[in-house]
């Protein structure tokens, strides 16, 4: 099974996993391990939910360092890492500042986003 990505190169999605993965905190919400989902409040938890609940938090650390040899995932938190739309690794240090980044992105898009979405609908 291997990664699949959104409509844009640079991202990431983290798949779905059959059988025991389901046990996994990001199986029910995979969307949730986005970053372009969410705020710190949110990213914080995911973090905390992937390092403390996941059992198969080593199995999904290596199946990232096998398919991400060379380069990093973008724009997602995976085994317990964040990571930038860049692939750049963020630490809980750096993700707050991020976190004020994306959040001033995010509100000067915002009416671009709804302009679109209204053209979309129509």
């Amino acid at each position: 099974m291997g990664i699949a990505t959104s409509s844009s190169p640079s991202r990431t999605t983290l798949p779905r996993q059959p059988g025991p993965a389901a046990a996994s905190p990001c199986a029910s919400n995979p969307e949730g391990w986005d970053m372009d989902h969410g705020d710190l409040s949110d990213w914080l938890r995911a973090l905390r939910a992937c390092v403390q609940d996941c059992p198969l938090l080593r199995q999904c650390w290596e199946r990232r360092n096998a398919l991400y040899a060379s380069e990093m995932p973008a724009g997602v938190i995976w085994a317990g890492t964040a990571f930038t739309e860049t692939g750049v690794a963020l630490t809980k240090w750096n993700l707050e500042e991020y976190a004020q980044k994306y959040a001033k992105r995010r509100v000067k898009t915002l009416p671009v986003r709804r302009r679109q979405a209204r053209q979309d609908a129509a």
